[in-house]
């Protein structure tokens, strides 16, 4: 079985738009400076670990 290099896990695609849905309404709450990892992860409803690995991921794919 051959696997793409450019495959993304839905669960990753999944990930990354909970954290940015959860971005968008927390900003329409709090100024950008004021939200931390802890509001974003919770509004996402995801932990700190799926956050920092979609960061880095990110910061890679850049």
């Amino acid at each position: 079985m051959s696997v793409k290099s450019d495959y993304i896990d839905r669960r990753i695609l999944k990930s990354k738009k909970a954290l940015k849905e959860a971005l968008i309404s927390l900003m329409k709450m709090k100024e950008f400076k004021e939200i931390t990892v802890k509001d974003l992860v919770q509004g996402a409803d995801l932990n700190r670990g799926t956050f920092f690995t979609s960061i880095i991921s990110t910061k890679r794919t850049c």
